[in-house]
Protein backbone atom coordinates (compact mmCIF):
# COMPACT_ATOMS: atom_id res chain seq x y z
CA UNK A 1 0.00 0.00 0.00
CA UNK A 2 3.02 2.23 0.82
CA UNK A 3 3.35 4.94 3.49
CA UNK A 4 0.91 7.82 4.02
CA UNK A 5 -1.61 5.53 1.42
CA UNK A 6 -3.78 3.46 3.39
CA UNK A 7 -6.42 5.60 4.59
CA UNK A 8 -6.74 5.96 0.67
CA UNK A 9 -6.60 2.33 0.23
CA UNK A 10 -9.42 1.98 2.49
CA UNK A 11 -11.19 4.86 1.69
CA UNK A 12 -11.49 2.98 -2.25
CA UNK A 13 -12.10 -0.28 -0.96
CA UNK A 14 -14.72 0.53 0.98
CA UNK A 15 -16.54 3.35 0.05
CA UNK A 16 -18.57 2.32 -2.72
CA UNK A 17 -20.26 -0.35 -0.82
CA UNK A 18 -21.65 2.21 2.49
CA UNK A 19 -21.85 5.21 0.19
CA UNK A 20 -23.07 6.38 -3.10
CA UNK A 21 -20.44 8.84 -5.14
CA UNK A 22 -22.03 11.65 -3.75
CA UNK A 23 -20.93 12.25 -0.54
CA UNK A 24 -22.89 14.98 0.29
CA UNK A 25 -26.11 13.81 -0.66
CA UNK A 26 -25.31 10.69 1.11
CA UNK A 27 -25.12 12.45 4.25
CA UNK A 28 -27.93 14.55 3.64
CA UNK A 29 -30.15 11.24 3.02
CA UNK A 30 -28.56 10.01 6.08
CA UNK A 31 -29.44 13.04 8.29
CA UNK A 32 -32.75 12.59 7.18
CA UNK A 33 -33.24 9.27 8.44
CA UNK A 34 -34.15 10.17 12.00
CA UNK A 35 -33.98 6.60 13.57
CA UNK A 36 -30.69 5.61 12.43
CA UNK A 37 -29.46 9.00 13.39
CA UNK A 38 -30.36 8.27 16.97
CA UNK A 39 -29.27 4.70 16.75
CA UNK A 40 -26.14 5.90 15.87
CA UNK A 41 -25.99 8.82 18.45
CA UNK A 42 -27.07 6.52 20.88
CA UNK A 43 -24.16 3.84 20.97
CA UNK A 44 -21.33 7.07 19.93
CA UNK A 45 -22.31 8.15 23.04
CA UNK A 46 -22.18 5.28 25.05
CA UNK A 47 -18.49 4.70 23.96
CA UNK A 48 -17.14 7.74 24.27
CA UNK A 49 -18.71 9.58 27.00
CA UNK A 50 -16.47 10.58 29.78
CA UNK A 51 -19.13 11.60 32.33
CA UNK A 52 -22.36 11.46 32.57
CA UNK A 53 -25.25 14.54 34.74
CA UNK A 54 -27.93 12.33 35.98
CA UNK A 55 -26.37 8.38 36.45
CA UNK A 56 -26.63 7.75 40.14
CA UNK A 57 -22.60 7.62 40.84
CA UNK A 58 -21.29 10.31 43.27
CA UNK A 59 -22.19 12.30 45.87
CA UNK A 60 -26.09 10.73 45.38
CA UNK A 61 -24.95 7.15 45.60
CA UNK A 62 -22.83 8.08 48.73
CA UNK A 63 -24.13 5.58 51.80
CA UNK A 64 -26.14 8.34 53.62
CA UNK A 65 -26.67 8.50 57.60
CA UNK A 66 -29.12 6.38 58.82
CA UNK A 67 -31.51 9.18 60.01
CA UNK A 68 -31.29 10.27 56.40
CA UNK A 69 -32.85 7.19 54.94
CA UNK A 70 -36.44 7.05 55.35
CA UNK A 71 -38.58 3.22 55.93
CA UNK A 72 -38.69 1.43 52.42
CA UNK A 73 -41.17 -1.66 51.59
CA UNK A 74 -39.75 -3.95 49.63
CA UNK A 75 -42.71 -6.02 47.69
CA UNK A 76 -42.16 -9.78 46.16
CA UNK A 77 -44.82 -11.14 44.03
CA UNK A 78 -44.54 -14.46 42.84
CA UNK A 79 -46.97 -17.42 41.84
CA UNK A 80 -46.11 -21.09 41.62
CA UNK A 81 -41.73 -20.25 42.28
CA UNK A 82 -39.24 -22.92 43.35
CA UNK A 83 -39.28 -22.35 46.96
CA UNK A 84 -35.90 -22.75 47.18
CA UNK A 85 -35.57 -19.80 44.49
CA UNK A 86 -37.69 -17.46 46.26
CA UNK A 87 -35.93 -18.19 49.88
CA UNK A 88 -32.58 -17.28 48.22
CA UNK A 89 -34.06 -14.21 47.18
CA UNK A 90 -35.55 -13.47 50.88
CA UNK A 91 -32.10 -14.64 51.93
CA UNK A 92 -30.41 -11.75 50.35
CA UNK A 93 -33.01 -8.85 51.38
CA UNK A 94 -32.12 -10.03 55.09
CA UNK A 95 -28.79 -9.14 54.51
CA UNK A 96 -29.48 -5.21 53.31
CA UNK A 97 -26.82 -2.84 54.71
CA UNK A 98 -30.06 -0.59 55.76
CA UNK A 99 -31.45 0.52 58.81
CA UNK A 100 -35.32 0.44 58.38
CA UNK A 101 -37.57 -1.57 55.55
CA UNK A 102 -39.82 -4.73 55.67
CA UNK A 103 -40.53 -7.58 52.94
CA UNK A 104 -43.56 -8.50 51.81
CA UNK A 105 -44.16 -11.33 50.29
CA UNK A 106 -47.08 -11.94 48.04
CA UNK A 107 -48.02 -15.58 46.89
CA UNK A 108 -50.65 -15.38 44.71
CA UNK A 109 -53.20 -18.38 43.39
CA UNK A 110 -50.78 -20.76 43.74
CA UNK A 111 -52.41 -24.05 44.22
CA UNK A 112 -49.93 -26.25 45.36
CA UNK A 113 -49.25 -25.92 49.31
CA UNK A 114 -45.79 -27.48 49.32
CA UNK A 115 -45.03 -24.77 47.02
CA UNK A 116 -45.68 -21.51 48.32
CA UNK A 117 -45.31 -23.59 52.71
CA UNK A 118 -41.42 -23.35 52.76
CA UNK A 119 -41.85 -19.59 51.79
CA UNK A 120 -43.82 -18.72 54.65
CA UNK A 121 -41.95 -20.76 56.83
CA UNK A 122 -38.73 -19.19 56.26
CA UNK A 123 -40.66 -15.62 55.93
CA UNK A 124 -41.30 -16.58 60.23
CA UNK A 125 -37.55 -17.95 60.49
CA UNK A 126 -36.50 -14.44 59.20
CA UNK A 127 -38.61 -12.50 61.75
CA UNK A 128 -41.02 -9.53 61.89
CA UNK A 129 -39.67 -7.69 59.05
CA UNK A 130 -40.63 -10.34 56.78
CA UNK A 131 -44.24 -10.68 56.32
CA UNK A 132 -45.90 -13.55 54.27
CA UNK A 133 -49.58 -13.37 52.36
CA UNK A 134 -50.73 -16.28 50.42
CA UNK A 135 -53.78 -14.99 48.40
CA UNK A 136 -55.97 -16.65 46.66
CA UNK A 137 -57.99 -16.28 44.55
CA UNK A 138 -56.35 -12.59 43.31
CA UNK A 139 -56.95 -11.10 39.96
CA UNK A 140 -54.96 -8.93 38.29
CA UNK A 141 -51.87 -11.43 37.83
CA UNK A 142 -48.50 -9.35 39.05
CA UNK A 143 -50.00 -6.18 39.13
CA UNK A 144 -52.60 -7.43 41.22
CA UNK A 145 -50.40 -9.00 43.70
CA UNK A 146 -48.58 -5.46 43.89
CA UNK A 147 -51.41 -3.69 44.22
CA UNK A 148 -52.32 -6.11 47.26
CA UNK A 149 -48.95 -5.34 48.70
CA UNK A 150 -49.79 -1.41 48.65
CA UNK A 151 -52.69 -2.13 50.47
CA UNK A 152 -50.72 -3.72 53.32
CA UNK A 153 -47.51 -1.27 53.11
CA UNK A 154 -46.38 0.18 56.28
CA UNK A 155 -48.14 3.81 56.76
CA UNK A 156 -44.71 5.23 57.80
CA UNK A 157 -43.11 3.97 54.45
CA UNK A 158 -42.35 6.85 51.72
CA UNK A 159 -40.64 4.30 48.94
CA UNK A 160 -41.79 1.16 47.64
CA UNK A 161 -39.53 -1.24 46.27
CA UNK A 162 -40.01 -4.48 43.44
CA UNK A 163 -37.70 -6.90 43.72
CA UNK A 164 -38.79 -10.25 41.69
CA UNK A 165 -38.92 -13.81 43.46
CA UNK A 166 -35.89 -14.93 40.95
CA UNK A 167 -33.37 -12.18 41.62
CA UNK A 168 -30.67 -11.97 44.48
CA UNK A 169 -29.86 -8.53 45.44
CA UNK A 170 -26.18 -6.92 46.69
CA UNK A 171 -26.00 -5.67 50.28
CA UNK A 172 -26.05 -1.73 48.70
CA UNK A 173 -29.08 -1.71 46.74
CA UNK A 174 -30.95 0.52 49.13
CA UNK A 175 -28.36 2.89 51.00
CA UNK A 176 -27.18 3.72 47.26
CA UNK A 177 -30.42 4.79 45.82
CA UNK A 178 -32.69 5.64 48.52
CA UNK A 179 -30.86 9.39 48.72
CA UNK A 180 -31.98 10.00 45.76
CA UNK A 181 -35.09 10.77 46.85
CA UNK A 182 -34.25 13.76 48.59
CA UNK A 183 -35.37 15.20 45.35
CA UNK A 184 -39.15 15.71 45.88
CA UNK A 185 -39.66 15.57 42.33
CA UNK A 186 -37.83 12.24 41.79
CA UNK A 187 -40.33 9.29 41.04
CA UNK A 188 -38.39 6.01 39.89
CA UNK A 189 -35.02 5.15 41.06
CA UNK A 190 -34.37 2.35 38.78
CA UNK A 191 -31.56 -0.23 39.26
CA UNK A 192 -30.06 -2.39 36.06
CA UNK A 193 -29.81 -5.89 36.41
CA UNK A 194 -27.04 -8.71 35.63
CA UNK A 195 -26.75 -12.80 34.81
CA UNK A 196 -24.52 -14.95 36.83
CA UNK A 197 -23.65 -17.42 34.20
CA UNK A 198 -22.94 -15.38 30.62
CA UNK A 199 -20.36 -17.26 29.43
CA UNK A 200 -21.87 -21.02 29.54
CA UNK A 201 -21.27 -21.08 25.73
CA UNK A 202 -21.55 -18.92 22.45
CA UNK A 203 -25.38 -18.70 22.21
CA UNK A 204 -25.40 -17.42 26.22
CA UNK A 205 -22.70 -15.00 25.87
CA UNK A 206 -25.03 -13.68 23.04
CA UNK A 207 -27.97 -13.52 24.65
CA UNK A 208 -26.00 -11.68 27.57
CA UNK A 209 -24.51 -9.15 25.76
CA UNK A 210 -28.22 -8.53 23.81
CA UNK A 211 -29.46 -7.83 28.18
CA UNK A 212 -26.19 -5.60 28.08
CA UNK A 213 -26.86 -3.47 25.40
CA UNK A 214 -30.09 -2.67 27.28
CA UNK A 215 -29.01 -1.77 30.69
CA UNK A 216 -25.26 -0.73 29.82
CA UNK A 217 -26.23 1.50 26.92
CA UNK A 218 -29.72 2.52 26.24
CA UNK A 219 -30.73 2.95 30.27
CA UNK A 220 -27.71 4.55 30.29
CA UNK A 221 -28.35 7.05 27.12
CA UNK A 222 -31.82 7.62 27.81
CA UNK A 223 -31.25 8.47 31.62
CA UNK A 224 -29.28 12.05 30.48
CA UNK A 225 -33.03 12.81 29.32
CA UNK A 226 -35.39 11.67 31.83
CA UNK A 227 -36.70 9.04 29.26
CA UNK A 228 -35.68 5.85 31.00
CA UNK A 229 -38.43 2.68 30.21
CA UNK A 230 -38.80 1.06 33.98
CA UNK A 231 -39.02 -2.60 34.35
CA UNK A 232 -40.09 -3.86 37.25
CA UNK A 233 -37.23 -5.41 39.53
CA UNK A 234 -34.86 -3.60 41.34
CA UNK A 235 -37.35 -0.92 41.13
CA UNK A 236 -37.75 1.84 43.74
CA UNK A 237 -41.02 3.89 43.63
CA UNK A 238 -42.15 7.27 45.50
CA UNK A 239 -45.35 5.68 47.55
CA UNK A 240 -47.45 8.92 47.21
CA UNK A 241 -46.55 9.43 43.47
CA UNK A 242 -47.64 5.60 42.68
CA UNK A 243 -50.83 6.02 44.53
CA UNK A 244 -51.60 9.28 42.73
CA UNK A 245 -51.47 7.81 39.69
CA UNK A 246 -54.03 4.71 40.44
CA UNK A 247 -51.36 1.68 41.43
CA UNK A 248 -50.38 -0.80 39.35
CA UNK A 249 -52.00 -1.24 35.88
CA UNK A 250 -53.92 -4.81 36.19
CA UNK A 251 -54.76 -4.64 32.77
CA UNK A 252 -51.34 -4.44 30.91
CA UNK A 253 -49.17 -7.66 30.77
CA UNK A 254 -45.95 -4.45 31.24
CA UNK A 255 -47.08 -2.71 34.30
CA UNK A 256 -43.99 -1.62 34.95
CA UNK A 257 -43.15 0.16 31.85
CA UNK A 258 -46.77 1.49 32.17
CA UNK A 259 -46.49 3.05 35.34
CA UNK A 260 -43.29 4.80 34.63
CA UNK A 261 -45.31 6.48 31.41
CA UNK A 262 -47.86 7.89 33.77
CA UNK A 263 -45.11 9.47 36.13
CA UNK A 264 -43.39 10.72 33.10
CA UNK A 265 -46.61 12.24 32.29
CA UNK A 266 -47.01 13.82 35.65
CA UNK A 267 -43.96 15.41 35.54
CA UNK A 268 -42.10 13.22 37.57
CA UNK A 269 -38.42 12.17 37.27
CA UNK A 270 -36.93 8.96 37.17
CA UNK A 271 -33.20 7.93 37.52
CA UNK A 272 -30.86 4.93 36.70
CA UNK A 273 -28.42 3.64 38.73
CA UNK A 274 -25.04 3.17 37.22
CA UNK A 275 -23.90 -0.88 38.70
CA UNK A 276 -25.62 -3.59 38.49
CA UNK A 277 -26.57 -4.01 42.23
CA UNK A 278 -28.15 -8.07 41.78
CA UNK A 279 -27.86 -10.90 39.55
CA UNK A 280 -31.09 -13.26 38.48
CA UNK A 281 -30.65 -16.17 40.48
CA UNK A 282 -31.83 -18.38 37.42
CA UNK A 283 -29.55 -19.70 35.26
CA UNK A 284 -29.48 -17.13 32.48
CA UNK A 285 -32.07 -17.99 29.59
CA UNK A 286 -33.65 -20.88 31.19
CA UNK A 287 -36.74 -22.02 29.87
CA UNK A 288 -38.90 -19.70 32.39
CA UNK A 289 -36.98 -16.82 31.50
CA UNK A 290 -37.04 -17.30 27.94
CA UNK A 291 -41.01 -17.77 28.17
CA UNK A 292 -41.50 -14.51 30.40
CA UNK A 293 -38.68 -12.16 27.96
CA UNK A 294 -41.20 -13.32 24.91
CA UNK A 295 -44.36 -11.87 27.15
CA UNK A 296 -42.49 -9.25 27.74
CA UNK A 297 -41.09 -8.16 24.61
CA UNK A 298 -45.16 -8.55 23.08
CA UNK A 299 -46.43 -5.89 25.74
CA UNK A 300 -44.03 -3.57 25.55
CA UNK A 301 -44.39 -3.61 21.87
CA UNK A 302 -48.31 -2.40 22.62
CA UNK A 303 -48.17 -0.59 25.44
CA UNK A 304 -44.82 1.44 25.31
CA UNK A 305 -43.54 2.17 21.88
CA UNK A 306 -45.09 5.21 21.20
CA UNK A 307 -45.27 6.98 24.15
CA UNK A 308 -41.35 6.29 25.01
CA UNK A 309 -41.04 7.80 21.72
CA UNK A 310 -42.61 10.83 23.09
CA UNK A 311 -40.87 11.14 26.01
CA UNK A 312 -37.64 10.80 24.58
CA UNK A 313 -38.56 13.78 22.28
Amino acid sequence: VGRHKISRFIETLVRPHVLPQDLVAAYREMAADEVREAEAHEWAEAQWATSWRRLLRGPLATPAQPGDLPRVSIHVPCYNEPPDMVIETLDALARLDYPDYEVLVIDNNTRDEAVWRPVEARCAELGARFRFFHVAPLAGFKAGALNFALAQTAADAPIVAVIDSDYVVTGNWLRDLVPAFANPKMAIVQAPQDYRDPLGSAFKASCYAEYAGFFQIGLVTRNERNAIIQHGTMTLVRRSALQASGGWAEWCITEDAELGLRLFEQGGNVLTDGASDFHNAHPLLSVRTIDARNDEAIGSANATSAATAQAAR
